[in-house]
């Protein structure tokens, strides 16, 4: 057997474990936040509690009459299992639980921080009824509602498994991962999440829009902030210049065209997101004609 068959081999089996693993969030305290837990379930799609030693072992104490109540997506309703109680995991691949009893006696989300957007996930992800469920562009087919979730979710989930698994844990749909378009969405939802962007006005509207209507305010907020600490060291240089005589204009025209280039290439670049980011093609994966432009932000 050579090295590609092998490598082939491995590559089905870790693309089989993938496809059996599942999230499952667990809220003990009301009012609190939960405990999330990335597991792998042998038995797939079937789970029942007493197969998650996390859960039946330290939580339900080994009591298989302990009741837990967890969320129906098909049914929007909390049940109660215990340990022996199968259930069929979600499209979603995740699994809401709340113990009982711990401090947990209200049925409103309001009463498990993360519920609603968990709850939003289970919702976005469940497929039609006797369909195939069919793969969507990442992200020029999603709403604004579902890329906030998963966004959010993903942050949650960070440092618990590699990126690409756990962005296909919060967007399982979707038709593939490509990292630099990801990373440029989540730079972009980081900003708008810190100036306040992120809204109940915009929830019906979808992602590409959004997108369009604030990337020019996130991209003027980001080089303003990129100006004001480069202009500190500069006026500084300049000070001292003229203090001791020397003119340093070579020092003072390069700092000056690094200021210029970092804001062109930020409006630039954000003009190519504008017209391009939702059309799929090899440039749009690799930047621009497959160049690292990394380097021009380093001056």
């Amino acid at each position: 057997m050579d090295r590609i068959d092998r490598h082939e081999i491995n590559r089905n089996i870790l693309d089989e474990d993938f496809q059996k693993t599942a999230t499952i969030k667990v809220w003990l305290q009301e009012g609190s936040s939960p405990i999330i837990l990335r597991i792998h379930i042998p038995s797939y799609p079937l789970f029942s509690l007493a197969t998650c030693p996390q859960i039946f072992d330290e939580i339900m104490q080994k009591n298989w009459t302990q009741p837990m109540a967890t969320y129906d997506p098909v049914q929007k309703e909390w049940q109660y299992h215990t340990a022996s109680t199968v259930r069929e995991v979600p499209s979603s691949r995740i699994m809401a639980y709340r113990a009982i009893p711990a401090g947990i006696t209200g049925i409103s989300i309001q009463d498990c921080p993360g519920l609603a957007e968990t709850i939003s996930l289970y919702h976005s992800h469940n497929p039609l009824p006797n369909s195939v469920q069919r793969k969507r562009q990442w992200p020029a087919e999603y709403s604004y509602t579902e890329i906030v979730s998963g966004m959010r979710f993903m942050k949650e989930l960070y440092k618990t498994g590699p990126p690409e698994a756990i962005y296909f844990t919060a967007f399982p749909d979707a038709h593939r991962y490509a990292s630099s378009t990801f990373n440029r969405h989540k730079k972009f939802f980081d900003r708008a999440e810190s100036l306040g962007l992120i809204t109940p006005q915009f929830e019906t509207d979808s992602w590409e829009n959004f997108y369009k209507k604030n990337s020019s305010v996130t991209r003027h907020n980001s080089v303003t902030q990129s100006s004001e600490a480069s202009a500190t060291p500069l006026a500084t240089e300049t000070g001292q210049a003229l203090s001791s005589g020397l003119p340093a204009l070579s020092d003072m025209f390069a700092e000056d065209l690094s200021l210029d280039l970092f804001a062109t290439l930020e409006q630039w670049q954000g003009g190519l997101e504008n017209s391009s980011d939702f059309i799929p093609s090899q440039e749009n994966e690799l930047g621009i004609a497959g160049f690292d432009l990394s380097f021009l932000t380093n001056f």
